[in-house]
């Protein structure tokens, strides 16, 4: 079956099968932060000299340093 010939009954079914294949179910989180001028040059000018300032190494700076914090201990400090 070719995309033209799609049942319009069924197009959910033929577009849950593609986005299975595809990975198109997975969906990204977005967090809206506010830090500090000077936390956030010094954090662009590491991710620029460790990891070339392609697109995403922010992203993925962040989400490594994130899961850091989240795998040290997580007992409740009040």
């Amino acid at each position: 079956m070719w995309w033209g010939e799609f049942d319009l009954e069924h197009i959910d079914l033929y577009t849950a099968i593609f986005m299975y294949i595809v990975g198109a179910d997975t969906q990204l989180g977005k967090m809206y932060i506010v830090l500090s001028d000077h936390i956030e040059r010094r954090l662009r000018l590491a991710v620029v000299m460790r990891l070339g300032g392609k697109k995403g190494d922010l992203s993925g700076a962040i989400e490594e340093a994130v899961n850091d914090w989240l795998k040290k201990d997580s007992t409740p400090r009040h």
